[in-house]
């Protein structure tokens, strides 16, 4: 944290004032000293982000939100696992997420899922619909595998996520910047 008042002395006073006198985000960055890197318009804060490391849990599972296309503008493919404890509390356990083809996103899915124990791999389907099932089915047949049909936009489906960071239900089992990066 650096401010310009800790200086004062070398900084003519209007510029202190019209410093003082910015917006609040500008304010706090530029009197203030305080950076931050979150986005206004982010439903998370690095603040709420916790970590703590998860000894037992009840139930572990494998997100995958494939990308439709593996080019260079193309979105990421998002496959985290998660698990919770008896208490009801939230652990990211590890992100896996990347550009793949769509055989690579099924062998990083089935890899996290032997890696963790999980229950079972969760998929959004709305870009990919049977094709996904198909391509974790043609790496590995047994895997328990639920489809989702995401019905509504992103930012509505992030609030509960957000609000149980912020109420501190779910914490990161390690450290995860790119993901946190893109939450915040």
């Amino acid at each position: 944290t650096i401010n310009p008042v800790d200086n004062a002395e070398n900084l003519p006073a209007d510029y202190l004032e019209s410093l003082a006198n910015l917006p609040e985000r500008m304010r706090r960055r530029f009197f203030d000293g305080s950076y931050t890197a979150d986005d206004d318009n982010a439903l998370l804060r690095r603040g709420w982000i916790k970590r703590d490391s998860l000894q037992q849990y009840g139930r572990v599972v494998v997100s995958l939100d494939p990308a439709v296309t593996n080019t260079i503008g193309s979105d990421e493919t998002g496959i985290i696992a998660a698990g919770i404890d008896a208490a009801g509390l939230g652990y990211l356990l590890e992100d896996a997420s990347g550009k793949y083809k769509p055989e690579e996103w099924a062998k990083q899915a089935i890899a996290l899922y032997d890696t963790w124990g999980a229950d079972r791999i969760v998929a959004e389907v709305n870009q990919g619909g049977d094709m996904v099932a198909a391509v974790i089915r043609a790496q590995r047949a047994d895997v328990p595998y639920t489809p989702v049909q995401a019905t509504r936009g992103k930012v509505v489906r992030a609030e509960p996520v957000a609000g149980l960071y912020e109420r501190g239900k779910v914490f990161h089992v390690g450290e995860f910047p790119t993901l946190e990066d893109q939450l915040c």
